[in-house]
């Protein structure tokens, strides 16, 4: 038996890709489980919760669904599906108009339904929240009965979360698999017969990693013999450092950044295909710290415009952009002046000899962000800043005044 596991589709949201993107819209995803479904030719697709977006969705909702319910039973495919916190109100209405669909527990009780061999057991949510825990209330199946449950849940999550909360040992102590709902990253948890569909397109830049659906492939018992990830997002989000030690100018920034991107697009070819969207963060010591985003983002040369192609990948850049780069600072220069700038630099360059035993003072950050405010320094690592106030608590120790304090 081959089922294909979904979840978090979310009809009725777009996704928020930079660019756009003729399948980026509330039935793209669902419209590429179906085709999914029908390629890989599954006896059934299981719905984790969350297949709509809300209530004001079930506009958008309703034709898409009727339509892929309607093309995956001209092919002889089931479904079924459990409620999740955005949709139990709206996926049940829809339902009720498309038999194609078996809904387990909309009342927020346990129900278990046969299919070839296999029983399916689900629970829903009957509102927005549930602070509750659902396996409180199931009863596991008869030994030897081959069966898998549906669950849209927080797994893990703190015990006052609003989203069903449940353990993994509490999971692990039911002795069955479970495909589960709510969390955008697919994968196992802690108990490892337990694992997120994910959201099969990636939704918002955060949620990096790959995306798809899980093809569950079952053993005539019914234990689970395979799962498969398939890919299903035409566009993938992923966080990408930049090394910009040195850079002096946004030309040569822009060098580094296509370079990296160039790398990073090699990287995901040819497991993924399509556009990989890297949000930047930018390191090291460059006389442009500060300013670095203002000067790539200027003109026709904005970040946001460029695009580096390979082998199918091509990769674009987000506006989640940090600096995180520190300025160049000159501290020798700066040691030669007199005054708390001098001494600041004075102590940096002291601190990076080993053994100067200066960066072992504790507690001294809070002090040092107070203290050092002069625009040189503004940038500097927050180790670094310790250093200031290790500098005014020497002087205070050795009665010398700091007549010119900032």
């Amino acid at each position: 038996m081959r089922l294909l596991a979904v979840s978090d589709i979310h009809i009725g949201r777009i996704p928020a890709t930079p660019v756009g993107h003729a399948d980026a819209t509330s039935r793209g995803a669902w419209d590429a489980v179906v085709r999914c479904a029908i390629d890989r030719k599954v006896d059934a697709v299981l719905l984790a919760g969350d297949v709509v977006q809300g209530e004001n969705a079930y506009f958008e909702g309703f034709g898409p669904l009727r339509e892929g319910l309607e093309s995956l039973e001209r092919e002889g495919i089931r479904v079924f599906g459990v409620a999740g916190n955005h949709d139990p109100a709206v996926f049940a209405r829809i339902a009720r108009t498309c038999p194609q669909v078996k809904l387990l527990g909309l009342d927020g009780n346990w129900e278990w339904t046969d299919f070839q061999g296999l029983r399916i057991y689900g629970w829903s949510f009957k509102d927005s929240h549930f602070q509750g825990d659902p396996l409180a209330t199931f009863d596991p199946p008869p030994p030897a009965t081959p069966w898998l449950g549906l669950l849209h849940c927080d797994l893990d999550g703190p015990a006052h979360s609003r989203y069903a909360p449940v353990s993994s040992q509490a999971l692990a102590r039911t002795g069955g698999d479970w495909v589960l709902g709510h969390i955008h990253a697919g994968g196992p948890g802690k108990y490892q017969r337990a694992w997120y569909c994910g959201s099969p397109f990636a939704l918002d830049p955060g949620e990096e990693g790959p995306h798809g659906a899980w093809l569950i492939t079952l053993t005539l018992d019914g234990g689970v013999m395979e799962r498969e990830r398939i890919p299903l997002s035409p566009w993938k989000f992923r966080t990408l450092e930049v090394a910009l030690d040195q850079v002096a100018t946004a030309a040569q920034a822009g060098e580094r950044i296509a370079a990296a991107l160039l790398a990073a697009a090699g990287e995901e070819a040819p497991a993924f295909q399509g556009d990989l969207y890297c949000s930047l963060v930018f390191r090291g010591r460059t006389p442009l710290a500060g300013r670095l985003v203002a000067a790539l983002d200027s003109g026709d040369d904005g970040l946001t415009r460029l695009v580096v192609p390979c082998s199918g990948v091509f990769a674009r850049v987000t506006r989640r952009t940090v600096d995180a780069t520190l300025p160049d600072l000159k501290l020798e220069a700066l040691a030669t002046q007199r005054g708390p700038k001098g001494s600041l630099a004075r102590l940096i360059l002291q601190a990076r000899t080993p053994g100067s035993g200066l960066e072992e003072m504790p507690g001294l950050l809070e002090e040092a962000r107070d203290w050092c405010r002069d625009p040189d320094f503004a940038q500097v690592d927050p180790a670094e800043i310790v250093l200031l106030a290790a500098n005014r608590l020497l002087h205070a120790a050795a009665g010398q005044a700091q007549g010119n304090e900032p």
